[in-house]
């Protein structure tokens, strides 16, 4: 693995694009989106680790190379955008908690109100996974779409420098005409003592769209912190 990667580095690095995707959809959904990964150093056998979601669910699949990946486990149902994290031995997956794939059928009609929260699930070993706890849910004015529901979604967690966990999240939704489907509006974030549990969110977002910017004007989407 590279140690101490600089953002020159990644700069002057030159990528190239696979012909073949590394994920594709499968058992009938039609997109495989937000991966978060653990390589090598970061796993008990020593093999590369992805996480991320369908339209039914967040699932888990390992790999030797970090390109060919195997289906290892459907975690959890109903749930979108995985972060993965290692914390003193543990790994804690944080993702959107969402209504059944019925329900965010429905709100693509504009039928039924989109709401979710923010989870987590804790293993040791990645395979035994504890039951699912509630960190972030509804508590602002801002975290409501349009039309009445809520969304809380993309969480990605650091520690900060005082030694706090905070959460960085999207919330919101706004309809992206040109594209049929909606975005999260607001960046906002949250903060505990504990990685787990006792989050409170920020009164106001620390990021949203700018009627004068013709650039960022619509919504934030998604935002990861380093």
């Amino acid at each position: 693995m590279i140690e101490n990667l600089k953002t020159e580095d990644i700069v002057k690095a030159r990528f190239v694009l696979r012909k073949d995707p590394v994920l594709r959809p499968f058992d009938g959904s039609f997109v495989v989106a937000d991966p978060t990964l653990l390589t090598p150093d970061e796993t008990p056998d020593g093999l590369w680790h992805i996480f991320f979601h369908t339209n039914f669910g967040v699932y888990h699949f390992v790999s030797r190379d970090g390109i060919s990946f195997e289906k290892k486990a459907k975690l959890v149902k109903a749930a979108m955008r995985p972060n993965i994290n290692v914390i003193d031995g543990e790994y804690c997956l944080f993702y959107e908690k969402t209504r059944p794939v019925f329900f965010n059928l429905m709100n693509l009609m504009h039928l039924a109100k989109w709401k979710s929260h923010i989870e987590i699930i804790k293993s040791r070993d990645l395979v035994n996974w504890t039951e699912p706890v509630t960190v972030i849910d509804y508590t602002e004015d801002y975290q409501k779409t349009p039309e009445g529901g809520h969304s809380i979604s993309n969480p990605y967690l650091i520690k900060t420098d005082d030694g706090r966990y905070r959460i960085y999240y999207s919330c919101g939704l706004t309809f992206i005409k040109d594209c049929g489907f909606s975005e999260p509006t607001y960046i906002s974030y949250a903060e505990s003592e504990k990685y787990d549990t006792c989050y409170t969110s920020a009164k106001e977002p620390i990021i949203k769209p700018d009627v004068h910017d013709k650039y960022f004007n619509l919504c934030t989407g998604c935002i990861k912190v380093f």
